[in-house]
């Protein structure tokens, strides 16, 4: 007797794997958006965090400057661009903040915030960061 599949089988076992992958593929996706948009909100903090450290070891204010469009974050102390990061084209996550730039003085104090909020967004994931009103970020 001959060993080896038939095609019917072969059809089946294919259809049963392709179900259970499109089941499986629902929350992993929703999985994958959950850790990028932290990932987004958590690179803003990293960010907030070098403008702090960059006012305070330069006595210089130093700025995040949050460009919504291309999700880009951009840290600037003393007139020199010292980080960046494309969050759009790393996480492909888009932006929405309520101001478009967080400042810190030379002490390492937030100046002019009154609760900066950044939200990041990838499909039905959201994540919020909020600096308050002393330059602290809270996730």
């Amino acid at each position: 007797m001959p060993r080896g599949t038939t095609l019917i089988e072969l059809v089946v076992i294919l259809g049963i794997v392709g179900t259970l992958a499109g089941i499986a593929f629902v929350p992993a996706r929703r999985t994958l958006d959950r850790v990028r948009v932290r990932d987004a909100t958590a690179s803003f903090a990293a960010a907030c965090a070098i403008a702090r450290q960059a006012a305070i070891s330069r006595s210089a204010n130093a700025t995040v400057h949050v460009d919504t469009l291309p999700a880009r974050l951009t840290v600037v102390a003393g007139g020199d661009t010292i980080h960046r990061d494309d969050l759009a084209s790393r996480l492909g996550v888009s932006l929405s903040a309520s101001a478009t730039t967080v400042a810190y003085a030379a002490t390492g104090q937030g100046w002019g915030l009154a609760n900066t909020r950044l939200i990041a967004r990838r499909g039905e994931s959201a994540d919020t960061a909020t600096v308050s009103r002393l330059g602290r970020v809270r996730r």
